[in-house]
Parts: structure tokens; sequence; C-alpha cells
């Protein structure tokens, strides 16, 4: 007797219910959606962080060019007139006819603007067909110092469209008013660089 009631209750355990099975089914769905969200969530971490490596990386360049002019640190200055969008004119210089401290000051604003529009990187696709990838999108910077150059504190403002929608940051107004970052500025990311030159 013992031995059918232990078989009869087997029995009755050995399936799972439409319940359970519903159940499980509702869990994996969840887990997998989490997932997701997660895996596109350290996607946009991830390129928030590469686009604020390549402003820190242009600025700091643009800093040391600074440095070694500083004959004409002023023709840097950009307050009004962002560096951006491919602006900038080439400047031709040769050995027969060097270049002189602002057309020196000029070249370095146009390769600063080619790193921030990612002209100097490059990704072949499989037709052989070359294109500048990896710059900063709508790139503008201002740069700012003492008005008579010399010894004093500079500051190379870089602005930029990131990837998705954030409080608009109040630490510069660089290309606040350009209307390149959403209706309420809330796809602007701004990184400040201040350094003193002597």
């Amino acid at each position: 007797m013992q031995h059918l009631n232990r078989n009869k209750s087997l029995k009755q355990q050995s399936g799972a219910s439409m319940v359970e099975v519903l159940v499980a089914m509702l869990l994996l769905t969840i887990s997998a959606l989490s997932t997701a969200n997660l895996m596109t969530a350290g996607r946009q971490i991830n390129i928030e962080s590469v686009q604020l490596g390549l402003a820190n990386q242009a600025g700091f360049a643009l800093a040391e060019r600074m440095r070694a002019n500083d004959a004409a640190v002023t023709q840097y200055y950009t307050a009004e007139t962002p560096v951006g969008g491919n602006s900038r004119q080439t400047v031709n210089c040769t050995s027969a006819n060097p270049c002189t401290a602002a057309q020196i000051a000029q070249s370095d604003l146009k390769e600063f603007e080619r790193i921030l529009d990612g002209d100097n990187r490059f990704r072949t696709d499989d037709n052989g067909v070359v294109t500048a990838a990896g710059g900063l999108i709508n790139s503008r910077a201002c740069i700012e110092g003492p008005l008579a150059g010399g010894a004093g504190m500079y500051t190379v403002a870089i602005a930029w469209r990131g990837s998705t929608p954030q409080q608009n940051p109040a630490s510069h107004a660089c290309a606040a008013a350009s209307g390149l970052y959403g209706d309420n500025n809330e796809y602007r990311r701004v990184r400040v660089l201040t350094f003193y030159l002597n």
C-alpha cells in the first residue's frame, strides 16, 4: 500500500504545469530584455568615454602647440568664431618660404580642427573606400586667454554633440547658441581645459 502511494505521488509530480512553464518563460524574457538594455547602456557609456578621450587628447595637444608657439599665442584665440566644421585653410610653408609664428598658429588650429572632425583617422570599407572616422559630431572649440597674450591662464573649451540627452553643462558657453545640440542643448557636451602659460 505504501509502495502504491509513493508511485501515485511521483506520477502527480512528474510534469510541469502550464503555469510553471509560463512563469519560467516570463522570467527568461525579463532577463533577456534586461541584458539587452544593459548592453545598450554600456555601449552608450563607451561612446561617451571615447568622445571625452578624443576631446582631452585634442585639447592637451593644442595646449602644447600654444606653449611651443608662445610668440603668437593670441593668434589661437577663437572666442567669437569657434574652431570646427572644417572652417580653416591649410597653410603651406616650405623650407624656402618658412612659416611665420602666425602661420604656425593657423596650421596648429587646422590640425586641431582635423582631430576634432576625425580627419586624421581613417577606416577602409569592404570596397576599399577610405573615409574619415572617429571625430566628434558637430565639434566646436573656443580658445581664450589674456588679451595681450604672454603669461597667464588660458582656456580651451571643446563642445560636441553626445549620443543621448542630458542636462546642458554650464561649465562653459562655447557653442551654446549654435543650435547644433538640440532645442535645450540637451545633447551638448563640453570639455574645458584650463592651463597656465608663462
